[in-house]
Formats: C-alpha cells, structure tokens, sequence
C-alpha cells in the first residue's frame, strides 16, 4: 500500500499497476455507458426498428460489454507496461501515466475513451433535441411548443451537467502535465465525480416515468405502464406523459 517517506509518498509498482487500470478503465467505462445511453435515445426517437433489434440481449450485451472492453484495451497495457505505464504521483496520491514513459497510450486512450464518446453524445443529443423540436412545430397549439423546449431543455440540462464535471479535470491534466498546481487536479476529479453522482438524480427529478418506477418500489404500488408506440408516437407519448 502506501507509505510516506519524508515528504513523499511511495507505493510498489505492482500495487499502483493494477490501482491505475482499475481507475481508468472505470472512469473511461463510465463515459462509454453515457455514450450507450445517447445512442439507444436516438434510435428510440428516430429509428425504432433499429432500436428494437439493438435492444436484443445478443446486441445489448455486446454493447455493454464493448463499455468495458475498450477502456480496458488501453488500461491493461501500461498495467503491464507494456505500452506506457501507471505510477504514483505523490503530489496528487494517484496512481496514473508515468511522465517518463511513452505518452501515446494515455493520448489514444483519451480519445477513444473520452473526447470520441463525448462528441458523440453532443451529436446524438443534439439530433433528438432538433428533430423532436422541429416535429412538434406542426403542432399549431402553443402546449405543443411548449413541451418541446421543455423537453430540449432537460436534456441541455443533463449534459451541461455532465460537460462541467468532465471538463475541469480534463484541461487541468492537459495543461499541468507535470503536475506543478496539485491542488487543481485533486479538485477537479472530486468535483467530476460528484457531478457524476449528481446527474443520475438530475435525470429522476426530471422525468416523471422514472419517478414513478421509484414511487412504485418503495411504496410499494402496482402501476402498469402502457408500452410505447412504434415510429414518431413513441416522441409524443414521452412528451405529452411527462410532467417537467
């Protein structure tokens, strides 16, 4: 484990190896599930036929599992050191890159497992929030509009939320490679992972659907939920059953 010596901290290399993998390959799996998640809104909205087949327990556990398998595929070899490697910064107490070593690892590792999903989040948010606004602008009544800016608002929302606790951290570690300001990088991962935690609570205060499935456990009621239309209904029926 850890132990001070003088004004440092040490750890074995065995020990920060494997803290390392597990640390990153979380934080990348956590990204990577939000980018699932956007993913099977937009076909939910959009397309879905394409979101019925995706929803198959054949393609929903490859989905989720290539969550896990990617971040790992560039965790498991500085693990090893096989392809740069972890070790502890003692100014921050985190086993992370070595600065020493090769950096393409942790470069091609943010990448695929954080700037790609983002993007692709903002793309396929985006496409929803647009479609379903513009959808909707056929409905002459002023609750139609209404309930559509509402409705781009709480996913504006969910990833303003998201981005404030991603970004922080992210500049900090690009900016201070050599971790001269410890002090931004630890509270900048604790604000990031707070937000984390917070945005799941945003997402139940938001929809009432989800809202009631809790009501419905901890209180114990029984209440059947109508299943979704096919095709554009499905947008509506979300819409017009949820209270903002």
């Amino acid at each position: 484990m850890y132990r001070r010596r003088g004004d440092s901290c040490h750890t074995s290399t065995g020990f920060c190896s494997v803290v390392g993998g597990i640390r990153h390959t979380l934080s990348g799996s956590i990204v990577l599930t939000l980018a699932a998640i956007a993913l099977y809104r937009l076909l939910n909205v959009m397309y879905f036929d394409s979101y019925m087949l995706m929803s198959r327990t054949r393609q929903f556990t490859v989905t989720l599992s290539l969550c896990w398998l990617v971040p790992m595929g560039f965790s498991i070899p500085p693990a090893l050191h096989l392809w740069g490697a972890f070790t502890l910064q003692s100014s921050i107490v985190t086993c992370t890159y070595d600065l020493s070593g090769d950096q393409s690892n942790k470069t091609a590792g943010v990448t695929a497992a954080f700037i790609v999903p983002c993007l692709f989040c903002v793309y396929c948010y985006t496409r929803i929030g647009v479609t379903s606004f513009r959808r909707l602008r056929q409905d002459v009544t002023e609750d139609g509009k209404s309930k559509a800016l509402k409705l781009s608002s709480m996913m504006m929302s969910i990833f303003l939320l998201f981005f404030l606790g991603t970004f922080p951290y992210t500049v900090v570690n690009w900016i201070d490679v050599d971790y001269k300001y410890p002090i931004n990088h630890i509270w900048s991962m604790m604000f990031g992972w707070g937000m984390f935690c917070f945005n799941p609570l945003l997402i139940t205060i938001l929809d009432s659907r989800i809202r009631n499935v809790y009501k419905n456990i901890f209180m114990g009621e029984e209440k059947i939920v109508q299943p979704r239309e096919k095709g554009f209904a499905i947008s509506r029926t979300v819409i017009d059953n949820t209270d903002f």
